[in-house]
């Protein structure tokens, strides 16, 4: 289980080639988590290396507790991938979050917390929830799932959060 952020150049960045690499001719059957970018409104706007195979890309969705709760976030970037895929396959919560800060940032612990968003937060978030899901896949089958077995039992079991077909989660 791995995660992975950063900024591409439609697949022709370092991350993206190593990620190509590892998915594709080091181990074939990875289960790796991507942020899908926060770049925004429309469709097709989701980014490399979100397609691979063996990749789950990660959209951002409201913890807000207002109207928004449980939507995408608007700058949340959506499908179809550079692949015709539908993407986010899956999204966590990114757009306002709170979270402890560092305390020499805060004069108490009481006010050491702040809010933030974005892909880059939702996507270790759902790395965590899939890798205790590929945990209790070990304990109960006693064998480590493959990706596409993994890939199917983590999307088929997950809450369909898509308001439009292209920001699917």
């Amino acid at each position: 289980m791995c995660s992975y952020s950063a900024v591409d150049r439609a697949g022709a960045d370092c991350y993206s080639r190593s990620l190509g690499w590892l998915t594709r001719v080091y181990n074939q059957n990875p289960s790796c988590s991507v942020a899908i970018g926060n770049g925004g409104h429309g469709f097709g706007t989701a980014k490399v290396p979100a397609a691979a195979h063996g990749i789950f890309s990660v959209g951002a969705l409201s913890s807000r507790t207002s109207d928004s709760w449980g939507q995408n976030a608007p700058w949340s970037n959506r499908g179809p991938n550079v692949v015709g895929r539908m993407d986010p396959d899956i999204v966590s919560v990114g757009w306002s979050a709170t979270g402890d800060i560092p305390l020499n940032y805060r004069s108490d612990a009481n006010s050491a917390w702040s809010s933030w968003g974005g892909t880059s937060l939702a996507t270790p978030i759902a790395a965590g929830l899939m890798a205790l899901v590929a945990q209790a896949w070990q304990a109960n089958l006693r064998d480590h799932p493959g990706s596409p077995e993994f890939r199917d039992s983590v999307l088929s079991t997950a809450d369909d959060r898509a308001s439009e077909p292209s920001g699917a989660g």
